[in-house]
């Protein structure tokens, strides 16, 4: 609930954007990472889709849709329209980063098809846990990002001790 917020820097805006108010209320009543973080906390009630799109466009430098709620993802999150609109918000050198994590449905199946449409290479990473940290509660996951940026998805594949690999390159 909020958890990102602690990793922001000074100087920076971080803008939530949360279907259910209780959400929020639980957020700041019950964990202190909004209250902890070291940016601008901006939350918005409402359909995230939705208020992403009154925003102007280039106005994010990152974009991160994480929307499980149980074990479904809203479908609507992730359809060419939605995609197309994520970029479109996201500055030049932006980058959308999504949760797709599913016992159900292979999101990355949906998100190749969608790069070999559009020509928009997508790039993925995942996290599979050590016997240890699933003994600690850790389980697998799975991000893609994507970037109209060259640039951008460069310094993704070579970031860190565990790059973004681009696996999902349209033919």
């Amino acid at each position: 609930v909020g958890s990102v917020a602690v990793l922001t820097r000074e100087g920076q805006r971080i803008d939530f954007f949360e279907i259910d108010p209780m959400v929020e209320r639980i957020a700041r009543e019950e964990f202190s990472f909004l209250a902890h973080a070291r940016s601008s906390v901006n939350v918005e009630i409402g359909d995230g889709r939705l208020l992403v799109a009154q925003k102007p466009d280039r106005h994010f430098d990152l974009l991160y849709v994480d929307a499980f709620s149980g074990g479904s993802i809203p479908l609507h999150l992730f359809t060419s329209e939605a995609l197309e609109l994520y970029l479109r918000k996201c500055t030049t050198d932006g980058v959308v980063v999504l949760h797709i994590s599913s016992r159900a449905i292979a999101f990355d199946r949906v998100l190749r098809g969608w790069s070999r449409a559009t020509g928009v290479p997508v790039l993925y990473r995942g996290f599979r846990p050590t016997p240890q940290q699933i003994a600690e509660g850790a389980k697998p996951s799975d991000v893609v990002a994507i970037s109209a940026s060259p640039a951008t998805r460069a310094v993704l594949a070579r970031d860190g001790e565990r790059p973004f690999q681009v696996v999902l390159v349209p033919v």
